[in-house]
């Protein structure tokens, strides 16, 4: 049964007087719109991501401004704040993260979707595109800038050379040499598969190998005090045999996994200790989800169980602010979950505390632990960036979504429904913005949108895709059908065995809508963005019944030539393989299972969307579906120059006024969204 929160704008209203502003310089604040338009939704997101530095003075942050991504450095002081002049990041350009390296110098990882024209592609190890056979096939591309933080002059850390792809693999931040830090890459010539571990200094970048590449190792782990102490990779280029190898204490040298009784070569090494002794493990150890657990190599035994949840999967370890010692572990329930152990954390509890209700992500403390930076937000609510000090009021730095009216939005409730099989199913549903009690929840429109991945996972937060059908009167249904990380091993190796389980899932989640009465039958639509978009046009060639309208974007349509674009990169064929599970070993359901082959059975009318520098599923796959659905007055949007993502502002804002005006078209007008 779904339900609807009582007393939410109580709620929201005394959250808003509690937060004092600090500054409004990061943020131009649109007028509160009591019907949000497409454009507030589709925006780049204001803050992306933001650091404390050392000495608690100064945040450094990157900021959306009218679609163009900026760095700026806010410095915090007692008469107010001030900021840096914006350092725009570039044409194409995306964020990934920012870092404080020393109180001088911020680090920037970008990121950009990228073609590469060739002559000739003999020997290349990339794939020529379907789309344009003149270039290579849509690549990304990373780069760190390193920037003076008094100056905000900027510069490449390292220059890329060649073909490398990724310019921002980070091994180690050093805390205690605050110029330097470690950094995996390969250095000249044309192997650039196999990387070097190297001190980089942080404003120059000059580089020192302080452990040479290994054939067959691309991924390399340090313990806390940056020395190297795992490494794992691919004997072949098929990437079918997988090795790991780690560092014996007694002789220093590296010996393959199976020399540690225990370990194998499924076996997840997040991360070493300065002893050089153990390791931490991320390991199902005859539970059915993955748990922390300190492997001693000593002894050659697990000695200790950091953090297990018997429902959930544990993500990453928390390390204390010096990166010495775990103090904590987290996981996603319905919302992000942190566990600390006593003594760590006082500041964030307190936050967390004050926030019920809301969803804290801390970013960084200082290294005194006076202050910390966090991310708040929750389903209702975009939030944004604050800086908080004990007993001190919240002080807001910069909102996610300005102008966004966070009264406008949907209530997001968690359901679970059963499949087929008897399975339980988690989901999520974000009800219209008029829906303020069950009894309204009766032949609503709505729009089922399974997530991408597909090896991901939904969970309750604010999403602006499904906020944007929200609040413009249609019901949302998210799902996290089998194969949706986080549930264990039996939940998720059951989907990745097996697509048509998925599909089945989905199909499941959409009868339980209409078997509890709470969707109308003749106005429902089912949209997906990635692999959601192959299981929105998969949905509607089995169920053509079910749905009105489709929408597919950024999707996978064609699985064989899917996995042909994969297996073409090094070592990817056998994970490739992989990821595909049971499709690849029956040519009648690979073909049954690929929607370019079951336009026909798609009588729904559809909107396809996709950007031609997608480097994750090629803009050829939307070509060969738009043919194969030859019109019949279906919506093909192609976007020049953008990426799988619709990182640009103006054709992300383009997309979501298409999207509303489709759904409209097909299910109607409502009337329970926002006025």
């Amino acid at each position: 049964m779904i339900g609807v929160r009582a007393m939410r704008n109580d709620f929201r209203h005394g959250l808003r007087l509690a937060l004092t502003i600090l500054s409004l310089l990061l943020v131009s604040v649109a007028p509160s719109f009591a019907s949000p338009s497409t454009d507030l939704f589709g925006q780049t997101p204001g803050i992306h991501d933001a650091d404390l530095s050392p000495d608690g003075t100064r945040v450094a942050v990157i900021q959306a401004i009218d679609g163009d991504y900026v760095v700026r450095i806010l410095s915090l002081a007692e008469t107010g704040t001030t900021a840096s002049p914006a350092l725009k990041l570039g044409e194409g350009v995306k964020p990934r993260w920012i870092r404080w390296a020393n109180n001088d110098r911020v680090l920037t990882s970008i990121w950009r979707s990228q073609e590469l024209f060739t002559e000739s592609s003999t020997g290349s190890r990339f794939k020529r595109s379907a789309y344009n056979s003149d270039r290579i096939a849509p690549i990304t591309l990373t780069l760190i800038y390193t920037i003076d933080a008094r100056t905000m002059e900027a510069d490449a850390l390292i220059t890329p050379n060649g073909l490398r792809q990724y310019n921002d693999v980070v091994l180690d931040w050093l805390e205690d040499d605050p110029d330097h830090i470690l950094m995996a890459f390969a250095g000249d010539g044309n192997d650039q598969l196999y990387p070097d571990v190297r001190r980089v200094h942080v404003a120059k970048g000059t580089d020192k190998i302080v452990h040479r590449k290994q054939n067959g190792i691309t991924d390399w782990v340090t313990a806390t005090d940056g020395t190297v102490i795992a490494g794992s990779g691919f004997t072949t280029m098929s990437g079918k045999n997988r090795q790991v190898i780690i560092r014996d204490p007694g002789s220093g040298d590296f010996k393959d996994i199976d020399a540690f009784p225990g370990l194998d070569l499924e076996t997840d090494i997040v991360a070493g200790f300065s002893d050089l002794n153990r390791l931490v493990i991320r390991a199902y150890r005859d539970k059915h989800t993955l748990g922390l657990h300190i492997y001693d190599l000593t002894q050659q035994a697990f000695t200790e169980t950091l953090f297990h949840n018997d429902q959930y999967d544990v993500g990453r370890p928390l390390f204390s602010g010096d990166g010495t010692e775990v103090v904590g572990a987290s996981y996603i329930a319905d919302t992000p979950v942190r566990t600390l152990l006593p003594g760590y954390g006082q500041l964030l509890s307190e936050v967390e505390g004050l926030l019920e209700g809301y969803t804290v992500d801390l970013l960084d403390r200082s290294e005194a632990g006076d202050k910390i930076l966090v991310r708040v937000s929750s389903t209702f609510d975009p939030g944004g960036l604050y800086l908080y000090e004990s007993g001190k009021p919240f002080s807001l730095l910069g909102q996610t979504y300005p102008g966004l009216d966070a009264q406008s939005l949907g209530m997001v409730a968690p359901v679970r429904y059963t499949a087929q099989d008897g399975t339980k199913i988690p989901a999520y549903v974000t009800l219209p913005t008029k829906v303020k009690d069950t009894a309204q929840i009766k032949d609503l429109p709505f729009i089922v949108l399974p997530h991408g991945g597909p090896y991901a996972r939904d969970y309750k937060r604010f999403d602006w895709l499904a906020q944007m059908f929200a609040a413009n009167g249609y019901g949302v249904l998210q799902m996290n059908f089998r194969g949706s990380v986080g549930y264990g091993a039996e939940f998720e190796r059951a989907g990745r065995e097996d697509w048509t389980l998925i599909q089945s899932d989905v199909r499941d989640g959409a009868q339980y809508l209409l078997d509890k009465g709470y969707a109308d039958p003749d106005r429902m639509c089912i949209a997906g963005w990635s692999f959601g978009g192959y299981a929105a046009l998969m949905g509607a060639a089995n169920d053509p019944e079910l749905y009105q309208c489709v929408i597919a974007i950024g999707a996978l349509t064609d699985v064989k030539s899917f996995y042909a674009d994969q297996a073409d990169f090094a070592f990817a064929r056998a994970q490739a393989r992989r990821f595909f599970g049971n499709l690849l070993t029956d040519d009648e359901l690979l073909k049954a299972n690929s929607p370019v082959n079951r336009a026909e059975d798609i009588t729904a009318p559809t909107l396809l969307a996709h950007g031609t520098l997608d480097s994750v599923v090629e803009h050829s796959q939307f070509v060969r579906m738009r043919r194969n659905l030859k019109g019949r007055g279906h919506v093909d949007l192609s976007y020049p120059e953008e990426d799988h993502y619709f990182s640009a502002q103006s054709n992300r804002q383009d997309l979501a006024a298409e999207l509303i005006d489709f759904v409209e078209d097909h299910l109607g007008k409502s009337q329970l969204g926002a006025d």
